[in-house]
This record gives C-alpha cells, sequence and structure tokens, in this order.
C-alpha cells in the first residue's frame, strides 16, 4: 500500500510538472506577482467551515446526556480527522477512525462511532448538494462544452443515487452486515467480542435518523452553510488574481473539486491531478490556466497548514494515550 501511494504521488507530481512546462514558469512567476503574500489568506477564511462542522457534530452527540466534550477539544478532534483524510489515497477510511479513537475518551466507543457514520453521512449529504447546484451553474450560467456538463450530470445523479443508498441501509443496521461480511470472509478483526458494540452502534444510528429528523435536517443546513462559506475562498483568491470567478464560477468549481478529488482519490491529496483539471476548465472558459495552477497552490498552502495542526492534535493526543 505505501509503495502504491509513492508511485501515484509521482506520477501526480509527473503530470504537475507537464502542465507547468506548458503553461509556462513566466505565466505562473507573473501569477504569483499578482497574488502575493494574498497566497497565505484561505488558511483563515477555511476556519469558519470548521466551526460550522464541529457545531453540527455537537449537536449529535449533546444527545447523550451522561457524556460530554468541550467544543474547543471537539474541534481539535475534527481537525486531526480531516488532516488524516487528506494524507490517505481512501479518504475518509483514514481519517474516520482516528476521531473514533480520539473521542473515545469522552464518549463509549459505539457512541464515537455512530456520531462519525451520522457526521460524514451529513457532510456527504452537503457535498452532493454542491455538486448538483453546481451542475445548475454550469446548465445555465457557464460556458462550457455539453461533454464537461454530462460528466458532472451522471456524476451528481450517482452520488445522489448512493446516499439514498447508504441512508436506506444505515436504519436497517448496515454496520453490522458490514461486519458479518468481514466474519464470513474469516478477517480477524471481526471477532464475535465486537460485535455487540457494533449492534450498539447500528442502534444509536437508527434512533438518530427515526427520532430526530428535525435535528438531521438542521445539522445538513449547518453543513451546507460550511460548504457555502468555503466558497468564498475561491471567490476571494479569483478576486485577488482578477479571475470573474464570481458566485456562479465558485459554485461551479465547488462542484468540480469534490468530484475530481472522487475520481483522483488513488493519488494522494489528488496531487497534480487537481491542477490539470482545474487549469484546463480554466482555459475553456478563456482565462489564464497560470492562475488556476497558482489558485490550487494557494489552497494547497492552507491544506497544509491544517495537515500539520491537526497531525500536531494526533501527536499530542497519542501522548496522553498511547494505545489507539
Amino acid at each position: 500500500m505505501r509503495l502504491f501511494k509513492v508511485v501515484t504521488f509521482f506520477l501526480g507530481a509527473g503530470l504537475l510538472i507537464w502542465i507547468v512546462r506548458k503553461i509556462g514558469l513566466n505565466e505562473l512567476f507573473s501569477s504569483f506577482q499578482t497574488l502575493g503574500w494574498r497566497l497565505i489568506v484561505p488558511i483563515i477564511l477555511i476556519f469558519p467551515c470548521y466551526l460550522f462542522y464541529t457545531w453540527s457534530w455537537q449537536l449529535f452527540l449533546k444527545r447523550f446526556e451522561h457524556h460530554s466534550i468541550p467544543f474547543g477539544a471537539l474541534l481539535k478532534i475534527k481537525i486531526a480527522g480531516e488532516a488524516s483524510n487528506t494524507l490517505t489515497p481512501l479518504n475518509f477510511i483514514g481519517g474516520d477512525p482516528i476521531r473514533i479513537w480520539m473521542l473515545s475518551k469522552n464518549f463509549p466507543k459505539a457512541i464515537s462511532g455512530a456520531s462519525v457514520v451520522v457526521d460524514r453521512t451529513i457532510q456527504s449529504m452537503a457535498i452532493i448538494s454542491m455538486i448538483f447546484l453546481g451542475n445548475l451553474a454550469a446548465l445555465f450560467k457557464m460556458d462550457l462544452s455539453s461533454g464537461a456538463k454530462k460528466i458532472l450530470a451522471t456524476t451528481a445523479s450517482f452520488l445522489i443515487l448512493f446516499i439514498a443508498f447508504l441512508i436506506f441501509h444505515q436504519t436497517r443496521g448496515l454496520s453490522e452486515k458490514i461486519f458479518r461480511l468481514g466474519q464470513r470472509l474469516g478477517l480477524k478483526t471481526f471477532s464475535e467480542e465486537h460485535l455487540h458494540k457494533i449492534q450498539e452502534l447500528d442502534r444509536h444510528v437508527i434512533e438518530f435518523y427515526r427520532r430526530d429528523r428535525r435535528l438531521f435536517f438542521f445539522c445538513y443546513l449547518i453543513h451546507l452553510a460550511g460548504r457555502f462559506v468555503g466558497m468564498t475562498e475561491l471567490i476571494v483568491l479569483g478576486y485577488f488574481l482578477d479571475v470573474p470567478i464570481g458566485l456562479w464560477g465558485a459554485l461551479f468549481f465547488s462542484a468540480v473539486i469534490p468530484v475530481t478529488n472522487l475520481i483522483g482519490a488513488i493519488v494522494p491529496g489528488t496531487f497534480g491531478v487537481l491542477e490539470g483539471v482545474v487549469s484546463s476548465l480554466f482555459l475553456a472558459l478563456h482565462w489564464n490556466p497560470a492562475d488556476a495552477i497558482v489558485l490550487q497552490i494557494a489552497r494547497r498552502v492552507r491544506a497544509l497548514f491544517w495537515i500539520l495542526l491537526g497531525s500536531l492534535f494526533i501527536l499530542l493526543s497519542k501522548e496522553k494515550n498511547p494505545r489507539p
């Protein structure tokens, strides 16, 4: 697995080098000069998004009166989980176990696992909603080829069906079904002694979906609000680079970026892949593709800052509890 990550990373790096050579270093340097010190602005702009996402997560956990966690501590766990997600080709499969482990110091593991399952599902719903809205922007407000519009529409339709399928099975004990499958495959991790914890996890998830539907919808709106706040990053960077991204363009790229992350997930952080897609779309929209590379570099600087901070939180947590 480690060798695979290294190979895919270098493939992405090679793609990025090819794109830079195609655009030209002079064009790229000129765009860098235009952005200047404002390269670090996205670091600040993304912080309110973490506050929204943590608030939504906390609302689920507040239902359990005998356990609690301060908002600041939960925020650290959220940042740590997202840092692990970014560094893992399988995305949330890497970060969510970290969140469960860190949260289990304050909550039983069944509640920790259930909260992360629900939080990830709601987050996925918000992302899919942004992809759907981005499709509408592409269809009616953006000058794109019919092929690009069809790819977005197909992806959005698939994701909507997937999230409906996921929620349907979560209300019918999805975790236990996966556990039973692991047992049939003979995986040692799926031993009978862990089964009651999985069943308890499913019970918490099912109760939330069936008894707290208003809270579920409210948490979804909080996540969606966080996505809209995060969208300002693209608008502000576009303004600094003198690129007319605007509201519709930001909405469109808020759809393109998660779709690209999904398709190019085999490359850690979709390094090189995301730069290639965004610069190609800039070119299709008659914008300077060098600005797309600089925009993505600014977003990666922001991601690097939060990855380092999240990794620090994980290390500090391991020092307090060395047995994850």
